[in-house]
């Protein structure tokens, strides 16, 4: 008995570490975003301030890195949501039967989707809507003074809240199954719940104010009623099954509290169901995880160049059959460097970085059908980047132009520098190449912790190539010119890029 406990606990441990681990890494590479996404979760109170009124302050000069820590760990919890999420419905999985780990995946993918609907309507909606309000009645006593510390952690207390209430279908519907309520009982007590909806969105909401309270009280309430529709229409489905079926699987009642309790107490349920042997299906499920080298040859009408070789991370999914297999990633980009370059100008440092999606189809060659061994693929798919750069330093050279410049009698030179360069590219290309897939993902034959934890079950060595479909980009930078004064002159440059992209990448596959 204690050896069972020892083993659940020990697969408490695995995926709790698991699932930080991965909220840390994105932590960190969400820090080279910070700015970017502070300015992005201030549009709402931009919109809401009267014009010429400054945005955000702040009171100490440690404020904003601090709160720039804050946003890149909250953007890190949304961002691998799927992952934690997963991992927490998973710990549950070792104490159900086979009939019941059918409802596992929907419960995963629909507490992802309520999680981040929660949160876009949070930022969408109820935040324009509050911040409108409540600037629009404090203005008519007071100055606006916002800082950036009360404004982010009054965000990140609205993205949790309404992240979680969210949630509420999925509860009930859980409760549900566990034969714990049913619609009719939802039904009778509205208005009960109306009070408990309301009294939920008070301590939610940081403000005493009426209006933030409804603005998360209304959906809140159509998320319930949302529930006894769908609680409805499973009790409409269990009525149709024979007695025998709704007593033996349709009931559920053991479905997540009871078995995965024993599971926990050290109870083995595989006892009971010796003779089970659940292999893995012919459609397998990959976590992925790649780490790859970029080389890019970019360029554009004007001066403007993006070569040399860039870092890059990419978290995904992986679904994998006999011959073929399809992947969607997040991908971040660091680098390259030099990207400015001419026969008259040496070049300008420009610190890049970026994120993109990548999606990749991968059919492997006749006569490599055992997925467990080593075989040749051929991938193709398309790939969104978004890549912005600012320069390191400006450029000084002799006899550069880029407009016409007055000089004055005798001078026999003109001395130019670039200054304030920032270049910004958004690339949808389409992608082909090569790889090379082994997996070892194992049968399942019991449903041991051993048998169904998360494990490195192979890897992906891909090199291809991006050709653009649609690559525009922009650019700004101011041109100071050095004659008998100094002039600056601000340059705007938008237009195509052409040229293609060659990348390697090792891509590890975690099975579950």
């Amino acid at each position: 008995m204690q050896m069972q406990l020892m083993e659940h606990l020990d697969e408490l441990r695995i995926r709790l570490t698991r699932s930080v681990t991965v909220i840390i890494v994105t932590f960190f590479l969400m820090m080279f975003k910070a700015q970017a996404l502070i300015n992005f979760l201030k549009i709402p109170l931009v919109n809401a301030l009267p014009p010429g009124v400054p945005a955000l302050h702040f009171t100490g000069p440690m404020d904003v890195m601090l709160v720039g820590m804050k946003v890149a760990f909250m953007a890190a919890v949304i961002v691998t949501s799927p992952f934690w999420l997963r991992e927490f419905w998973k710990f549950f999985e070792p104490g159900l039967y086979p009939a019941e780990r059918k409802y596992v995946l929907p419960f995963i993918w629909g507490s992802v989707v309520l999680f981040l609907a929660g949160i876009s309507f949070c930022y969408f909606v109820a935040l324009p809507f509050t911040l409108t309000f409540l600037i629009t009645v404090g203005i008519e006593v007071g100055v606006p003074i916002i800082t950036v510390t009360d404004y982010i952690g009054l965000l990140i207390l609205l993205f949790a809240g309404f992240g979680l209430v969210f949630e509420t279908p999925l509860i009930l519907v859980l409760l549900s199954l566990l034969d714990i309520i049913d619609s009719k009982s939802l039904t009778s007590q509205r208005r009960i719940a109306v009070v408990i909806i309301l009294i939920i969105a008070a301590i939610l909401t940081p403000g005493p104010d009426p209006v933030s309270q409804f603005v998360m009280a209304i959906p809140l309430y159509s998320l319930f009623e949302l529930s006894i529709l769908i609680i409805q229409r499973l009790e409409k489905n269990r009525a149709l099954k024979t007695k025998t079926e709704h007593t033996g699987g349709g009931t559920a009642a053991m479905l997540f509290l009871i078995l995965s309790s024993a599971a926990l107490l050290g109870i083995n349920p595989s006892v009971a169901r010796a003779a089970e042997v659940d292999q893995m299906p012919g459609i397998k499920s990959f976590w992925t995880f790649g780490t790859g080298l970029a080389s890019y040859n970019l360029r554009t009408e004007s001066i403007h160049a993006i070569k040399g070789r860039s870092g890059r991370i990419s978290v995904g999914h992986n679904t994998s059959a006999k011959n073929w297999s399809l992947a969607a990633s997040m991908d971040i980009v660091l680098g390259p460097y030099e990207p400015l370059k001419t026969e008259n100008m040496r070049n300008i440092d420009v610190d890049f970085n970026g994120t993109g999606t990548t999606m990749v189809g991968t059919y492997k060659l006749p006569g490599s059908n055992d997925s467990r061994t080593g075989s040749p693929s051929f991938l193709a798919g398309i790939s969104y980047l978004d890549l912005t750069g600012r320069s390191l330093g400006g450029g000084y050279e002799k006899d550069f132009v880029l407009s016409p410049v007055a000089t004055t009698e005798g001078a026999d030179a003109i001395n130019q520098v670039i200054d304030n360069y920032k270049l910004r590219t958004t690339r949808l290309t389409a992608l082909v190449g090569v790889a090379w897939v082994e997996n070892w993902a194992k049968a399942r034959k019991s449903n041991q912790p051993i048998d169904l934890k998360t494990s490195v079950d192979g890897y992906i060595l891909s090199l291809w190539t991006e050709l653009p479909i649609i690559s525009k980009y922009s650019s700004e930078f101011n041109l100071v010119t050095a004659t008998d004064r100094v002039n600056t002159t601000t340059f705007n440059d938008r237009g195509t890029l052409t040229g293609y992209t060659i990348i390697f990448q090792a891509t590890a596959l975690f099975g579950s």
